[in-house]
């Protein structure tokens, strides 16, 4: 009867022995968990994510461009076991800046002689102090600069490439986003840290850097490229190749392009750092363009033209241009006769 499954019910499960049993609510319908955040509240997190990181990056650039700033945060890394990343950033662009000048003092595009035996020589003991795999802590990098690394510095093969003042460009772009994610935002938050930034902040920097690019990330007027960081081109709307016209050598080039949130980027092809980018809220899409002369063109002026230079593109097809067209304009909020 009822009493006796009921009994039997009990003795399997003695939570059922309670008067008043638990009723359990899934999360979108308890009463005591919040709410899940809207897309609008998602996104200003993360405008305001990239803002911070913008800011911290160009406080980063002037502290390591400033000596006592800089002697400043390599103290305060060593007090923290992470003294190395600086150490390879430093010497590597530096290496980097001697042999560009190499490059650029010799016409030749490829240094030989002695010239590039000492590069050689720099550029192996630089590997060796910091990251061969074999040490016991190398600078931490990705599997993939390591195997790009490797092309250089292990390999046996009598194709290996010849080293070059670039070698070691995507290692040390690498580091400067770790130290500026984790060690340097740390860093910032310290005594150390806000003597640092101040005494960088209060010097000028002729031809290097400005004090008012700190405005500039909160005007987001005029946007460097390299103020960005990957979340801003990470998860683009639309994603696709365009033929760019250069603003020196007026040639055609193929660049990926990638859209989002109003900021376009372009990259080399096979590259993963941007080559540059456009503020699309101070541009206006003009499908028919007269300086134009290549199919399935179109164009991107200025509001304000002082200054300012006129982006001329190209699709592929008459299809790419559309989507183009089509997505910009949604964008900016403007009404296009697309052909």
């Amino acid at each position: 009867d009822r009493e006796q499954l009921k009994s039997i019910v009990m003795d399997l499960d003695p939570l059922s022995d309670t008067e008043d049993p638990v009723s359990f609510q899934s999360p979108e319908t308890s009463p005591s968990s919040p709410p899940a955040p809207s897309e609008e509240e998602l996104l200003l997190v993360e405008n305001q994510f990239e803002k911070d990181y913008l800011l911290a990056k160009v406080q980063m650039k002037m502290v390591l461009a400033h000596k006592e700033a800089r002697n400043i945060f390599q103290v305060w890394l060593e007090r923290v076991f992470a003294a190395e990343n600086l150490a390879f950033w430093i010497q590597g662009t530096e290496y980097r800046q001697v042999c560009t000048h190499y490059s650029s003092t010799f016409p030749s595009k490829v240094i030989t002689g002695p010239r590039y035996v000492q590069m050689e020589k720099e550029a192996n003991r630089i590997y060796e102090e910091f990251l061969n795999p074999n040490l016991e802590s190398p600078v931490v990098i990705t599997k993939w600069h390591q195997a790009k690394l490797n092309v250089y510095f292990n390999s046996t093969d009598i194709l290996t490439p010849t080293l070059n003042p670039y070698v070691f460009d995507d290692a040390l772009h690498y580091v400067f986003e770790t130290l500026c994610l984790d060690s340097f935002t740390r860093f910032k938050l310290t005594t150390d840290g806000v003597n640092a930034i101040e005494v960088a902040t209060n010097t000028e920097f002729p031809g290097l850097l400005r004090k008012n690019e700190l405005a500039r990330v909160d005007a987001r007027k005029v946007i460097d490229v390299s103020m960005c960081v990957p979340l801003q081109w990470t998860s683009p709307e639309l994603t696709g190749f365009l033929f760019k016209k250069g603003h020196i050598r007026r040639n055609w080039k193929l660049r990926e392009f990638k859209l989002q949130h109003a900021l376009l980027f372009y990259f080399t092809p096979d590259e993963a750092v941007p080559k540059g980018v456009i503020d699309l809220q101070q541009y206006k899409i003009v499908p028919k363009h007269p300086k134009i002369r290549r199919d399935f063109g179109f164009a991107l002026v200025p509001r304000n033209p002082k200054g300012a230079e006129v982006y001329l593109l190209a699709a592929r097809s008459v299809e790419e241009r559309y989507s183009w067209i089509d997505k910009i304009a949604r964008i900016l909020g403007q009404n296009v006769f697309r052909k």
